[in-house]
């Protein structure tokens, strides 16, 4: 593949992942999931413990209405991964490295273990 091809191949990807973003923000925009059970996490249903992830969606829905402290009240970890992500793809221009994977991958474990500590401050990271 030549340059071109790559560098255009390279914007077509980016192009693509922003209209992605761009509908799904719309989609969360209007669509409310704290009233819908279309979305329950299976691992909490399972376990009635909170995975990473719980509360990224209503996260992102708070998110999308401006209301920034309620999203940290639902998934500090998503919330502030966002800017993370974001900064990397800018700075590193779409090259992921390997100690990136292994970090976040550590980041998650421990955030995944604290949120479900039934004592303070780490009850306040469940969602």
């Amino acid at each position: 593949m030549t340059e071109d091809a790559a560098e255009r191949e390279s914007r077509w990807l980016q192009v693509g992942l922003l209209l992605f973003a761009v509908a799904g923000t719309a989609v969360f925009y209007v669509w409310d999931p704290r009233t819908s059970t279309f979305l329950l996490c299976p691992f909490h249903v399972m376990t009635g413990r909170h995975c990473p992830g719980c509360g990224s969606t209503r996260a992102f829905y708070f998110l999308v209405h401006g209301d920034i402290l309620a999203a940290l009240s639902m998934n500090a970890l998503f919330v502030l991964a966002i800017p993370v992500v974001i900064g990397i793809i800018w700075v590193e221009r779409w090259r992921w490295r390997a100690w990136m994977t292994k970090t976040a991958l550590i980041i998650v474990i421990i955030f995944g273990i604290v949120r479900n500590l039934p004592f303070w401050p780490f009850e306040l990271l469940a969602p």
